[in-house]
């Protein structure tokens, strides 16, 4: 059965665009060990040595809101990772933007949920090197609408 979780990391992989600019993948944060996304191969470039472009999805609190008594918002962040510098950094969060913010959202068997970009965190360069060592980083942060009784 297709969760919150499972159907936005089907949008954004399913993106030619995003995919393209993305050759490190997207990642759902369950697929990212304590040392960083593996297998390794997929998110460095042949030499082993230098990341590719790559995104984490992190799913965060949830809160109640407004628009009717039983919804809630449900907050993600998307970490983008480069090993250089921000273009693609910054190429890869216009299209997230263009794709999520103020849309809708179909989960199989669930229902439809709408999706709002809140803001970015900023240039920022990894400080674990263990994980990244010293690569650029910035996040871009997102809440999802959605009723309780469709929580995953």
């Amino acid at each position: 059965m297709a969760t919150i979780r499972t159907a936005l990391l089907a949008k954004l992989e399913g993106d030619a665009t995003l995919t393209g600019i993305l050759t490190g993948g997207v990642w759902d944060a369950s697929e990212v060990d304590r040392r960083g996304v593996t297998p390794r191969e997929a998110v460095y470039e042949a030499d082993g040595v230098r990341l590719k472009p790559l995104a984490v999805v992190r799913w965060r609190s949830a809160v109640s809101t407004e628009i009717v008594q039983i919804s809630e918002r449900r907050f993600f962040e998307i970490y983008f990772y480069e090993d250089y510098g921000y273009v693609k950094i910054e190429t890869a969060k216009r299209r997230v933007k263009a794709l999520l913010h103020r849309e809708l959202l179909p989960v199989a068997g669930e229902g439809t949920y709408f999706t709002v970009w809140v803001d970015d965190l900023g240039e920022r360069v990894m400080e674990e090197e263990d994980v990244f060592g010293g690569a650029s980083m910035d996040m871009s942060r997102f809440y999802i609408i959605y009723t309780d009784r469709d929580r995953e």
